[in-house]
């Protein structure tokens, strides 16, 4: 795996987010940017508005190398709340969302999926056409592995063949669980309404029961990762080894942030896409 990691621990963007002097600064400005568009796809409980500020702060960067940026919905969420996905395998998930790609005209677009978001990532890749991908604080599962099923039932660190969870779930209820999952950077009262609104938000069941595919790194697009150091979902020992599995060119940004870095550090996220793409 490439060790070179882009450790973002501010909120400035642009030049200032990427380290550079002022002359640096000035000779990046005069070297033309390579323009990407970008596709951002969010994970469970939560829906395309999780981006809305990272989005703000990249199209208001310096030289953003980002053209266009699109944030999809999954079905079940979002402006798709309610939608009945029952009978949709995860294949039709990832199609339905590259028919939106490609409605959009994005041209072999960056793909960046926040945690349960990346179980769609190597459908979506095999049926769409992306230049890159990146993986923000989620799985990458292996062969026949179920998204269900590599939490356990035990707590964080109480076995390791199990990413674990910051609560007993046997003991709690799901509003509890996921207060547990999405409050650690969240005011109080602000957290209490996001749960709750949360739980409206159901990707569909294919996504945790489907196994899942073979995972050819020689075959995936160039890919990235960015560990969020205070997650409370997947311990930082585990994205390393998630992103171990997305092969020994894979790049690596780490961040400050918890498991709801887009919403509650936004500019600690663009930093990391810029550091990675304004190249």
């Amino acid at each position: 795996m490439e060790r070179r990691r882009l450790i973002a621990t501010g909120l400035a963007l642009g030049a200032a987010a990427l380290g550079l002097s002022g002359a640096a600064r000035s000779r990046k400005r005069q070297r033309p940017i390579q323009q990407h568009d970008l596709v951002l796809v969010h994970g469970g409980g939560v829906n395309a508005h999780l981006w809305d500020g990272t989005v703000a702060l990249l199209n208001s960067a310096t030289n953003t190398p980002f053209r266009r940026i699109l944030q999809l919905d999954i079905p079940g969420c979002g402006t798709k709340q309610g939608m009945d996905t029952s009978r949709m395998s995860r294949r039709d998930v990832a199609r339905s969302l590259n028919d939106e790609v490609r409605s959009a005209g994005f041209s072999k677009p960056i793909l960046v999926c926040h945690s349960a978001g990346n179980f769609l990532m190597p459908d979506m890749v095999l049926d769409g056409a992306y230049s890159q991908v990146c993986n923000l604080e989620g799985p990458v599962l292996l062969a026949g592995e179920l998204g269900g099923g590599i939490f356990g039932k035990g707590l964080i660190g109480s076995d390791p063949a199990y990413v674990g969870n910051p609560v007993d779930p046997a003991k709690v209820s799901a509003y509890e669980l996921r207060h547990a999952q999405f409050c650690r950077d969240l005011p109080q009262e602000e957290c209490d309404r996001y749960v709750a609104e949360s739980l409206k938000e159901v990707i569909p069941r294919s996504l945790m029961n489907e196994p899942a595919i073979a995972l050819r790194p020689e075959q995936f697009p160039p890919a990235a990762y960015i560990i969020a150091r205070r997650s409370t979902v997947f311990p930082v020992e585990w994205q390393r080894r998630y992103a171990a599995r997305l092969g020994p060119k894979v790049r690596i940004a780490e961040i400050e942030a918890d498991h709801l870095a887009p919403k509650t550090r936004p500019g600690l996220v663009a930093s990391a896409l810029l550091g990675l793409y304004a190249k």
